[in-house]
């Protein structure tokens, strides 16, 4: 669970706490007459409990918001603020040593959460920088290819450069999928 959604999720549960307190009836002598934190009953008989209760409501609900306000990424649209992507070329983007028959092949240019088909029918995802440095650089997809504030989900590295077997088809890119590769001319 990304930190957005762990955020978000929190908050939604400490805000229904708060509104719960707000709402609940407060006793007065074995019944319910006082009314409630939010809603006081028309004779004010307990003052103190309503305005103890209200304070024990907003303790919850005023935290509640902000951390659903700070799993939205900040109430920003996209998430990062960075341009849309802009087109990326489908198709075939392997090569490289020990790829034989892959003449004309464009040079492996991998980002984070790229999604590609590898030859054998498998599916792999881009890891990290950090993950490449240490050898894995190619980890297995998840369900979303966004996170919740719009960024390309990069799952941990599990396999070397050597597992996806060449060549390789980029899916997506950017979390979004990208248009069918054109047929070969003349074929």
């Amino acid at each position: 669970m990304s930190r957005e959604r762990l955020l978000r999720t929190l908050g939604i549960a400490v805000a229904v706490v708060g509104l719960i307190i707000g709402m609940l009836p407060i006793p007065h002598n074995g019944d319910n007459t006082c009314g409630s934190a939010f809603f006081p009953d028309d004779y004010f008989q307990c003052p103190a409990e309503q305005s103890g209760r209200m304070m024990l409501a907003v303790i919850f609900l005023v935290p509640g918001l902000i951390m659903i306000v700070a799993g939205r990424g900040g109430g920003r649209k996209g998430g990062t603020g960075a341009p849309a992507p802009g087109p990326v070329a489908p198709g075939p983007v392997a090569s490289g040593p020990g790829v034989p028959g892959m003449a004309g092949a464009w040079p492996e240019r991998w980002q984070p959460g790229d999604l590609v088909i590898d030859v054998r029918g498998r599916v792999f995802v881009r890891a990290s920088g950090q993950d490449e440095r240490v050898g894995r650089p190619w980890g297995y997809p998840r369900p979303d290819t966004l996170d919740v504030s719009g960024r390309p989900v990069v799952p941990e590295g599990a396999v070397g450069e050597q597992e996806p077997i060449r060549p390789l088809t980029l899916l997506v890119r950017h979390g979004r999928p990208l248009p069918p590769f054109p047929p070969p001319a003349g074929g």
